[in-house]
């Protein structure tokens, strides 16, 4: 079953802990605790299987997260979080994006499977420009990433989407990257 905020957050981030650490739950946890990100989990037998952090800005669907159990791996936890996140945001977005970086397989096979595209930052920079890419890099937190997974890909369009909508991207940045990383430098 997925439900939408059904168990308490700390127990939604328990989760991202234990698969990705604390730095992770942090920037998870500051995300939505600021208002501007929810999360959806994937309950099995009342066990959080896997947990999906996201937000928008204008009219593209971010997939901050997307975590699931070891245990719970390879039985269509993390496809499910997704298409939820999707139809959650479907009436308000016609772009989804997320990031990753080139060694996670799992995750680049998940959002293929799903209909994304891939497309390493490098080559965003050439086919989108500077301030596009920057703009989606910050949005998106992905200062480590190197891959961006993008549906549809209609880089015109989403590149007209991202500079419509440049002060709220750096608004979201703001709020879920640089004052929850001045607030752990303190």
């Amino acid at each position: 079953m997925i439900c939408q905020e059904c168990v308490p957050l700390k127990t939604a981030m328990q989760l991202i802990e234990e698969v990705l650490g604390w730095w992770h739950r942090y920037y998870a946890e500051a995300a939505i605790r600021s208002g501007i990100a929810s999360f959806v989990v994937a309950l099995v037998e009342n066990s959080v299987a896997g947990v999906s952090v996201f937000y928008r800005f204008g009219r593209i669907g971010v997939i901050y997260y997307v975590v699931v159990n070891e245990t719970f791996r390879k039985k269509g936890i993390g496809k499910a979080l997704v298409c939820s996140v999707e139809e959650l945001l479907e009436p308000y977005c016609r772009f989804f994006v997320a990031t990753t970086s080139y060694d996670n397989v799992d995750s680049l096979n998940l959002f293929r499977s799903l209909g994304y595209a891939v497309l390493d930052i490098e080559t965003a920079y050439e086919l989108m420009g500077f301030e596009v890419v920057e703009t989606l890099v910050r949005a998106t937190c992905a200062f480590e990433d190197d891959v961006f997974m993008l549906k549809p890909l209609s880089l015109t369009e989403l590149s007209k989407e991202v500079r419509s909508h440049r002060l709220e991207a750096l608004h979201v940045w703001r709020k879920i990257c640089y004052e929850p990383w001045l607030r752990m430098r303190l």
